[in-house]
């Protein structure tokens, strides 16, 4: 008798499990084989291919939730603030929050090797998703003018500043005297006063 077929969910639950068990393995190792994944799971080493072609698609996978999760992040954060300063000094608290929360996640969307875009466009569209939000906040202060400028600029240097800040407190660089809780409010404050509105 042939194996049964499977079903849109039975797909995706697997993928899903299959994705928080990734996510624990990456956290130890910078790559994590179909065989790897097998392992940790339980099943047998041929299980994982009826559900990723390869590791590098496991890898995608894995990534494309892990933006998929902090984009909702963001936008929590952000739901309840209607002021435009306060929702850029959200988005920039909630990216260094949810950076020391989940370590391994944030090594998987920035740190570990970049896939070309083409090849997984969903997963590359998942970050692309992220940004976006930052930029609307940017674009929220310009429209209300409490900014001034470009806000796709602003949004820049807000999110390379925060990553900037959050890369070095991970990588236990910050010990001169100051935390990266320390500087994020006031490196917001700074962006926002080089583009302050003129009255």
């Amino acid at each position: 008798m042939g194996r049964p077929a499977l079903t849109q969910q039975d797909i995706d639950a697997w993928r899903a499990k299959a994705r928080q068990v990734a996510i624990k393995l990456f956290a130890q190792q910078d790559e994590v084989s179909l065989r790897q994944l097998a392992s940790a799971m339980g099943c047998s080493h041929a299980t994982p291919y009826r559900y990723f072609e390869s590791k590098e698609e496991l890898f995608m996978a894995v990534r494309a939730q892990c933006f998929i999760r902090f984009a909702q992040v963001l936008n929590d954060r952000l739901q309840p603030i209607e002021d435009p300063i306060a929702r850029i000094h959200a988005v920039a608290s909630a990216y260094h929050d949810h950076a020391h929360a989940h370590r391994a996640e944030f090594r998987l969307m920035f740190q570990l090797g970049q896939t070309d875009p083409e090849r997984y466009p969903w997963a590359h569209q998942t970050g692309i998703n992220t940004w976006k939000i930052v930029v609307g906040t940017a674009k929220g202060a310009v429209s209300a003018g409490v900014l001034e400028g470009n806000p796709t600029d602003i949004a820049h240097m807000l999110w390379a500043s925060v990553h900037g800040v959050v890369t070095l407190s991970l990588s236990q660089r910050l010990r001169m005297g100051r935390q990266s809780q320390d500087l994020i409010a006031p490196l917001v404050d700074a962006i926002c006063k080089a583009h302050e509105a003129k009255p």
